[in-house]
């Protein structure tokens, strides 16, 4: 059996920077960043409150409103503070834009400064978020007013 140094020559005719401590990092290290691990939470806790207003979609709430701009709010800090953890901040006089059109701007950032995986993250995410939402909204439908 081949140990992981013999195979890290191979690897690096793949990834030049490539090295065997790269190889051998823990699983520690492998962990989501704070601002992304609080923003997935955030991401998901919306999609909840988003599933349970969906079991009355038929009567008015402010909660349309404030699901709609918490989740702007979300994104756009997120795409703010990881440009800035990336050593890439977004300019002050941009911001403003992360806010009213994060439902473009920050997927365009994602798959801008992840490229293929950006793509595959957004997909993921946006597909996770509405499924979230369906579950919990047709489950609390049928806790609530039982089976048709």
């Amino acid at each position: 059996m081949k140990s992981i140094a013999s195979i890290v020559p191979v690897l690096a005719l793949f990834h030049p920077t490539l090295s065997l401590a790269d190889v051998t990092r823990s699983p520690s290290a492998a962990r989501l960043p704070w601002h992304t691990t609080w923003f997935l939470v955030a991401f998901y806790a919306v999609g909840v409150i988003h599933g349970l207003r969906s079991m009355y979609y038929w009567q008015p709430s402010v909660l349309d409103w404030l699901i709609q701009w918490t989740m702007y709010l979300c994104l756009a800090v997120w795409g703010v503070v990881d440009a800035r953890k990336m050593r890439r901040p977004i300019p002050e006089s941009a911001q403003q834009w992360f806010l009213f059109f994060a439902g473009i701007t920050v997927p365009v950032y994602v798959v801008w400064t992840r490229h293929w995986r950006g793509v595959a993250y957004v997909l993921l995410h946006a597909f996770l978020w509405y499924a979230l939402a369906l579950v919990i909204a047709n489950a609390g439908y049928l806790v609530v007013y039982g089976s048709p």
